[in-house]
């Protein structure tokens, strides 16, 4: 050993050999590990975000087919509210068609309604 030399030895970088190789093969291994879960992690949290995008279209979809339906309900309700005043106007006139076509009532109807003169007799006979 030459002097002022010894130092440089006992720092230089451990001597490679079968040992050095199965640290560094696990090191890189480890590594790969580590990259691949982080490949994994991205992917998944790409999936998530994707999926989450398609709920939130799917959800305001059915949101305005609700809407849709909601509306549609109450057009139905006017149109049966409109049927059901319109069958109870037509029960009204129904009753009142009834009444003027039963005979009795024709006959009183009649007689209320001041008739014209038919027989031959003279005003002063009257």
């Amino acid at each position: 050993m030459s002097s002022g030399q010894w130092w440089d030895e006992s720092w230089r970088a451990p001597r490679r050999g079968p040992a050095w190789d199965r640290r560094q093969q696990g090191f890189q291994r480890r590594q790969d590990e580590r990259m691949e879960q982080v490949r994994q992690i991205a992917s998944l949290t790409e999936q998530v975000k994707n999926e989450t995008a398609r709920a939130v279209r799917a959800e305001q979809k059915v949101e305005a087919f609700r809407n849709q339906v909601a509306q549609q309900n109450a057009d139905i309700h006017a149109m049966a509210t409109e049927l059901t005043v319109g069958r109870l106007k037509i029960a009204e006139l129904q009753k009142e068609l009834d009444k003027a076509n039963t005979p009795k009532r024709a006959r009183k109807e009649l007689d209320k309604v001041p008739q014209a003169d038919t027989s031959k007799k003279t005003r002063k006979e009257k």
